[in-house]
């Protein structure tokens, strides 16, 4: 942990079940190679989620094909399967080993919101991630703005050190941004009711997701 990797190409890795995406996704990613010194971000969508197994509302290829409208056009964001191919639970740290054995040349920077971060000593086989990667966390409304001045320092770093750049193992860099206050769970439920997700779903997806979403509450 603390070492230094300067020759590494920086990658930032972007998981998540996307079910659905929406403008928080867009605007994280934007965000992040705007402020952040990447080269390319990854989006590794969800297929299995190791916690909540049957949490998945829409099938892997849908929300796959999903992923493809909104970013086929832009040249930072490049989509990996390789969890959805595995058709089992993937922890994080299995993506991280994965991405060490194949693409020894890549620094992966794990992208995430406050939120997330706040739970991460409970991920499967934590803290060995610090091991394998950096992370860049987001801030998200209702979590400390400035970690450094809370007494909840300690907790929330889980061993992480913002005094480490983004080059070294176990490094974290946080980021004050304005992030659209949205999410997956609401949209659903919006959805569901018949509500339009205008200013929500990026508009290539969102008469389709708003569709099969209120489709399926009708099938339940």
């Amino acid at each position: 942990m603390g070492v230094a990797v300067n020759d590494k190409k920086r990658v930032g890795i972007f998981g998540g079940s996307f079910d659905p995406p929406h403008v928080g996704h867009e605007a994280l990613l934007y965000q992040a190679m705007k402020w952040l010194p990447l080269s390319e971000i990854w989006v590794v969508p969800t297929g299995i989620p190791v916690h909540r197994p049957s949490s998945v509302h829409v099938d892997l290829q849908q929300r796959w094909r999903w992923l493809e409208m909104i970013f086929q056009d832009i040249p930072y964001v490049r989509l990996v399967d390789w969890e959805m191919k595995r058709n089992q639970p993937t922890a994080a740290i299995d993506t991280l080993r994965w991405i060490k054995a194949m693409a020894p040349d890549v620094m992966p920077v794990w992208l995430m919101g406050d939120d997330a971060f706040a739970k991460m000593d409970h991920w499967v086989e934590f803290p060995d991630h610090l091991n394998y990667c950096s992370v860049a966390v987001f801030e998200r409304k209702g979590f400390p703005a400035n970690v450094e001045n809370s007494e909840n320092r300690s907790s929330m770093l889980h061993g992480w050190d913002d005094s480490l750049p983004l080059t070294a193992l176990g490094g974290l860099q946080r980021l004050q941004v304005a992030l659209p206050e949205v999410s997956s769970t609401q949209i659903r439920i919006d959805a569901e009711a018949g509500k339009s997700l205008q200013g929500l779903i990026p508009e290539r997806i969102r008469e389709e997701v708003e569709a099969l979403y209120a489709r399926k509450k009708c099938n339940r």
